[in-house]
């Protein structure tokens, strides 16, 4: 079995890839904002463009000061998202929740609008909403922890080949977290992570000397 050094190389190890993780994040975050600020500089342009035009109006010849009025019908990037959404898009419900999670497209933050769109598309089949869900489920975040239902999204994620649920389950199943110990499920899902490249799966497999578990 794994020594004590060998835990806490694994538990630094994890902890080294979430900060990796969350620095990735915030990048991704900056990248988009900027791009964000592209299109409202050209967005403001375009309205002002229109608003000069509209001062150029000649009034009807059978009214006082009738302009005609110019409207914009296109719809915004957001608004074509959310009717996808509404329509039961899986992936527009998880683009949804990401907007609404990380305060993307100048929507402020909104964690329950978020949950309430990572729940949809997680029920209509997007695997990286239900590893989301398993997530939150395991961890207590937005939501109220749940191991059992944190391994069955897990499991509904991992089926779909989500390399990072099979992991998740890997580990819960390893450290016994809120359920009982079972290292041969341990053995069956890190071996799933490793077969799909998943290199972290290869040190728990490792660490928990998953050759010697028999099946």
């Amino acid at each position: 079995m794994a020594t004590n050094k060998e835990y806490e190389f694994f538990k630094t190890e994890l902890n080294r890839a979430y900060k990796r993780e969350k620095k990735l994040q915030k990048e991704v975050e900056r990248l988009t904002r900027e791009l964000q600020n592209e299109m409202n500089k050209k967005e403001d342009i375009y309205k002002q463009f229109i608003g000069e035009m509209k001062s150029l109006m000649l009034p009807s010849d059978n009214s006082n000061n009738e302009i005609i009025e110019v409207k914009v019908q296109k719809k915004s990037k957001f608004e074509k998202l959310k009717d996808k959404a509404n329509q039961g898009s899986a992936k527009a419900q998880f683009s949804m929740a990401s907007i609404y999670s990380n305060g993307l497209n100048n929507v402020e933050v909104d964690k329950n609008e978020a949950l309430y769109w990572y729940k949809k598309s997680a029920k209509n089949g997007n695997d990286k909403a239900q590893y989301n869900m398993g997530v939150f489920y395991e961890s207590g975040t937005l939501i109220k922890q749940n191991f059992e239902k944190a391994i069955c999204w897990f499991e509904k994620a991992a089926d779909q080949d989500n390399v990072k649920a099979q992991y998740n389950l890997a580990v819960m199943y390893a450290n016994g977290s809120g359920l009982e110990k079972d290292l041969l499920k341990t053995k069956f899902w890190a071996h799933k992570a490793i077969e799909n490249k998943f290199e972290k799966a290869q040190t728990l497999w490792n660490i928990f000397e998953l050759d010697n578990i028999k099946d």
